[in-house]
């Protein structure tokens, strides 16, 4: 028996003493997680034991002990580099033996993403999208790229901006009344965070009406157009019409520009453009513009912003003008002109916008032998030989149909030219203007003349058959009233003064009157005809400036 117990408490010893020498339990279970910048780190106990943590970038042989005498089964960090991989570890320290350290864990911290999408400043075109940063991780700067897309599109998102340390961003080119969706992530080391999602609508905006409408000739039945892309445009149409038409030509256009051929040679037409927007709006169609076509073969046009003819005449031909569209015009008015007749007047005058006198010449052909040219021998009938120096003067020349041109109709072009070179019947692009009328030679049985010319001190003159008569208007040029005076010997019944576009914009009788005076004062500025005629219709012309 006593050896029984004696054995047994021998025994109790030795477990006591095993016990006394075991080895702490190693963290099992190692857990982490990341939010607001911190990671944190937790196992399960150790009954009785306080641990260390190490941690180590996962390409680096050397672990940083980053903690050690914790009480609790867990640890969390702040500020941790952000989108880098870790490696963790703990080990539990024991009143005996310590543990083994644990299992290492791979910990990847995450890119935080920004959060609150909020879009305003919201237009027809443009919005600003911001948000708020998270968190940043210690001693790096965020930084954040953006990019947006129509909601619903298939196709890649379009690019704002790659690399931004500001929280908002601007965005332009919009089309209005469209769905938007936008995107942020914030830029990291090793990769980028999830995207923030935030969504807009631009605001309606009609479609713009297309400006500076441009036309440029290519040939005398053929126009280069073009005008301004609008905001969001899509395609266009272009329409046309000759100017006495009513009818609309109406051409789809892809672009802001399209060359429209087969037209009428010497024709002035209206266009206008209307804008298809990607919105699937409609602009009104823009202000209507104006081109002129060019006679054919021999097409000539000038630049007309300094100077251009403001009056012409020969024979019953008298024309008052302004600037013409594309610095061309082709005239309906006719004059006869006897085959083999002499001293033939033409008259002519320059209008200068500014005042300023630019020394222009000018030059007149006829198409003779009607073969659509004026280079033909004989067929420029007044030579540049005569300088317009004054503002609205009138200059005259005389000239003689030789006595073998063919009768009937032919075109007569007249030229008006800064000299810096030579005229030429059929240059473009000079700085002038150039008017095209028609001319019936006629056998002398049915020639009548009425020509005009002018004095130097402002008094308009009349010559028929070279006696001459004068009606003075005064002043001249005038701010709205005018005195006219007729000569005795004229036997006055009423008067008209007609436009530069050949309208009769005042008309009264004055029968038997020799002074009268005309009130212009509520009519544009510029050129006007007065027409005085007698009891038997006979007509004496003066020229009126409005200033």
């Amino acid at each position: 028996m006593k050896k029984t117990f004696t054995l047994l408490f021998f025994a109790v010893i030795m477990l006591m003493a095993n016990k006394s020498t075991a080895q702490c339990d190693a963290p099992v279970n190692l857990q982490s997680s990341f939010g607001s910048n911190v990671s944190s780190f937790n196992w399960d106990p150790v009954s009785g034991a306080t641990y260390a943590f190490q941690l180590k970038f996962s390409y680096s042989t050397n672990w940083l002990t980053m903690a050690t005498g914790l009480t609790s089964n867990s640890y969390s960090y702040t500020g941790l580099f952000q989108s880098a991989t870790f490696n963790w570890r703990v080990i539990s320290y024991c009143s005996a033996v310590d543990s083994a350290f644990s299992a290492s864990q791979t910990y990847i911290v995450p890119c935080e993403a920004p959060n609150t999408p909020i879009a305003s400043n919201i237009t027809g075109t443009t919005a600003t999208v911001s948000w708020t940063p998270a968190p940043v991780n210690s001693g790096q700067a965020p930084a954040f790229t953006v990019s947006y897309r129509v909601l619903g599109s298939t196709g890649a998102w379009i690019l704002a901006t790659s690399n931004t340390t500001a929280t908002s961003v601007n965005l332009s080119g919009l089309s209005s009344n469209t769905t938007y969706e936008w995107c942020v992530n914030k830029l990291c080391s090793y990769f980028n965070s999830n995207p923030l999602i935030g969504q807009f609508t631009t605001q309606y905006i009609p479609c713009d009406i297309p400006v500076n409408l441009q036309s440029l000739i290519s040939a005398y039945n053929q126009i280069y157009l073009s005008w301004n892309n609008v905001n969001g445009w899509a395609n266009y149409y272009v329409q046309y019409k000759k100017v006495s038409a009513t009818n609309w030509t109406t051409v789809y256009v892809p672009n802001n520009h399209v060359t429209l051929s087969n037209l009428t040679k010497e024709t002035i037409y209206d266009w206008r453009v209307m804008a298809n927007c990607t919105n699937a709006n409609q602009s009104v169609y823009s202000a209507v513009k104006q081109f002129t076509t060019y006679s054919n073969p021999c097409m000539a046009y000038g630049n007309n912003v300094n100077e251009g003819i403001d009056y012409f005449s020969l024979g019953s031909i008298t024309r008052v003008s302004g600037k013409e569209v594309g610095g061309y015009y082709k005239s309906s008015l006719s004059t006869d002109l006897v085959k083999g007749s002499t001293n033939n007047i033409v008259t002519i005058s320059a209008a200068y916008p500014q005042g300023i006198g630019y020394g222009d010449y000018y030059a007149v052909y006829i198409d003779y032998n009607k073969n659509g040219t004026f280079t033909d021998a004989g067929e420029q009938v007044v030579a540049p030989s005569v300088q317009i120096i004054s503002q609205s003067s009138n200059y005259t020349s005389t000239f003689s149909v030789p006595n073998n041109a063919p009768l009937g109709l032919t075109k007569m072009r007249v030229i008006l030219r800064r000299p810096t070179s030579a005229i030429v019947p059929c240059a473009t692009g000079f700085q002038g203007e150039v008017e095209d009328y028609n001319v019936n030679i006629v056998t002398s049985g049915n020639f009548t003349l009425n020509n005009l010319s002018v004095s130097k001190n402002n008094e308009e003159t009349v010559e028929e058959n070279n006696n001459v008569v004068k009606i003075t208007a005064s002043p001249n040029p005038s701010a709205g009233v005018f005195n006219i005076a007729m000569p005795l010997g004229f036997d006055v019944n009423r008067y008209e003064v007609v436009n530069a576009n050949g309208n009769a914009i005042q008309k009264n009788m004055v029968s038997a009157k020799l002074n009268f005076q005309i009130n212009l004062s509520s009519q544009s500025k510029g050129m006007y005809l007065l027409n005085v005629f007698d009891k038997n219709g006979n007509k004496q012309t003066a020229k009126l400036v409005l200033q």
